[in-house]
């Protein structure tokens, strides 16, 4: 295998372990900040499912169903609206019915405890989480790329006419006769 295919293997794989352990620690810490915000008091405005269309890799379209609740609260006599009930991932559903579900429980009128951002009120959620499991896989398809491009054996430049040594790479050369 080229040499130039091992380090783009390597890269991917670097790239997304690196990126999805940020995305972790960075969405751990803000939500681990967010607990301590402020609460306002808050009432469900309206409530609405968005349709999202997405096409997978094989070329198939399929639809996701994503509940949206609006919703007002009030900070130092400043009414604000937001849409955002979650600080991370929003909600989506491959079942109409189940974003429906989800929405119920959210009926328009109902009081919500809203936490804001003291440094920025517009920065607010109702439900507080941590970052979603969905970022393990992130991270275990970086570490196969990483894998597969530090157990893959490259291509020595042999002269010609000689015969490839079949010793796997990560052992040490032998010394020349």
């Amino acid at each position: 295998m080229p040499r130039w295919f091992k380090w783009t293997f390597l890269g991917i794989g670097a790239l997304l372990i690196g990126g999805s352990l940020f995305y972790f620690v960075y969405a751990t810490m803000r939500a681990a900040a967010a607990e301590d915000w402020p609460v306002a008091e808050g009432r469900v405005v309206a409530t609405r499912v968005e349709l999202g269309s997405h096409t997978d890799d094989d070329g198939d379209s399929y639809v996701s169903y994503d509940p949206i609740v609006a919703f007002d609260y009030r900070v130092e006599g400043r009414t604000l609206r937001s849409e955002r009930l979650h600080l991370g991932e929003r909600e989506t559903y491959d079942y109409r019915a189940d974003a429906d579900a989800f929405l119920a429980e959210y009926p328009v009128g109902a009081p919500l405890e809203v936490y804001y951002n003291p440094d920025n009120p517009a920065d607010a959620a109702v439900i507080i989480e941590g970052p979603s499991w969905m970022i393990f896989i992130v991270t275990g398809l970086g570490l196969a790329f990483f894998a597969a491009g530090w157990f893959v054996p490259v291509e020595r430049n042999r002269q010609p006419g000689s015969t490839p040594e079949r010793r796997p790479s990560w052992l040490p050369r032998r010394p020349p006769k």
